[in-house]
């Protein structure tokens, strides 16, 4: 074959190989991962600046135009690790979760526990969407809008107080939302780090961790106490978090149910995704404008 006939085979197996990595590219930007191509395939040895495939090897130099945008779609593409389907998750995202609304389904629990201090009061008694619309923003919400009165009443902080206690006794009976074990465990099993970071006072969030064993697996479990009381939306949680991964912030993403979490995420410069099975009512969470939204966490798969 002479010098012509060779350079355009290689320039038809170029472009051929051009068009199947910008289609990898397109369908594993949809979750679409594919299995057809294989790393075998395709082969740069850095430093001496060859690219080599069946048929076909070349120096950079020459044929530069060609390869480089090979070279550059195959990486990106082996980061992804979207050549193996049976391996679909790479260190890509630090994952961030919220407790209550997003791991752990409190709402049962609180609702006992408001319904006889309300009772112990002589107050009506709530529903449970009442607690549900509420448990997300904190045992001072529930008491403020059950007993009709504000933060600086003088039976507010009692209230509260008695509340936590009437939790203290019943806290650990709350159980996962559907889907967050499992997930949990593919995380911890393709070595990819996850965080637990909340709003929740650290003597229940340090029992529920040890119950359901997360202290074994999370990368990091934050809660006000560590951040000299801040709490969300101060980013100094999510920071305090962030601070034990080498993953760059623009790798990681905060899980949550509520507004505060939507805007520790963006205070912190991080991605956020809105838990719809969560605790935020659908008006809520139309006004809240998260990096994206899901209805289950399995959903959580596009981003690692």
């Amino acid at each position: 074959v002479d010098r012509r006939q060779r350079q355009m085979c290689i320039r038809d197996r170029s472009n051929t190989a051009l068009v199947k990595l910008k289609d990898a590219l397109v369908e594993g930007a949809k979750g679409n991962y594919l299995t057809t191509m294989k790393p075998a395939n395709f082969f740069y040895t850095q430093g001496k600046g060859h690219l080599d495939y069946p048929g076909f090897s070349n120096t950079l130099q020459k044929f530069q135009r060609v390869i480089l945008p090979i070279i550059e779609a195959h990486i990106i593409l082996q980061r992804k690790n979207i050549y193996d389907e049976e391996n679909l998750f790479s260190q890509i995202y630090t994952i961030l979760f919220d407790l209550d609304g997003t791991l752990l389904d409190t709402a049962p629990e609180f609702l006992n526990c408001l319904n006889k201090l309300l009772k112990k009061n002589k107050k009506n008694t709530v529903s449970y969407d009442f607690v549900r619309n509420r448990v997300s923003d904190g045992v001072g919400r529930l008491i403020q809008d059950s007993f009709i009165i504000d933060e600086n009443h003088s039976e507010f902080e009692g209230l509260r107080n008695d509340l936590l206690a009437e939790y203290q006794k019943n806290y650990l009976l709350s159980k996962t939302f559907p889907g967050v074990d499992e997930f949990l465990y593919k995380l911890s099993k393709n070595k990819i780090d996850w965080m637990i970071v909340t709003n929740k006072p650290k003597r229940f969030f340090e029992e529920i961790c040890q119950k359901f064993e997360w202290h074994k697996y999370a990368m990091a479990m934050v809660s006000p106490e560590d951040v000299n009381g801040k709490r969300k939306p101060d980013p100094a949680s999510l920071d305090a978090a962030l601070a034990k991964t080498s993953v760059k912030k623009e790798q990681s993403i905060y899980i949550g149910d509520n507004w505060r979490d939507i805007e520790a995420a963006n205070n912190s410069g991080i991605d956020s995704a809105l838990a719809l099975y969560g605790y935020i009512d659908k008006e809520d969470a139309s006004l809240l404008k998260p990096t994206s939204k899901i209805n289950q966490i399995k959903d959580l798969i596009d981003y690692i």
